[in-house]
């Protein structure tokens, strides 16, 4: 764990800086993430429909607030 996050912070977006996005890089760990997953059997969920009444209900909560604008 870095004792120093400043500098740690800085190094990360020099790193980015210096390295340009690699999307076929990206989709092979996207591509294993999704092999993982499958494997310990976190997806595909077995029900894909659970916690969408409770996200529903945030979502009218949050489109219900005026804009402070």
């Amino acid at each position: 764990m870095p004792r120093d996050w400043d500098t740690f912070h800085q190094w990360e977006k020099e790193q980015q800086r210096r390295e340009s996005p690699d999307f076929q890089r990206n989709l092979a760990i996207l591509e294993q993430m999704l092999a993982e997953a499958v494997a310990l059997g976190a997806f595909p969920p077995t029900n894909p429909l659970e916690g969408l009444e409770v996200a529903l209900r945030i979502a009218r909560v949050v489109n219900s607030v005026p804009s402070a604008a």
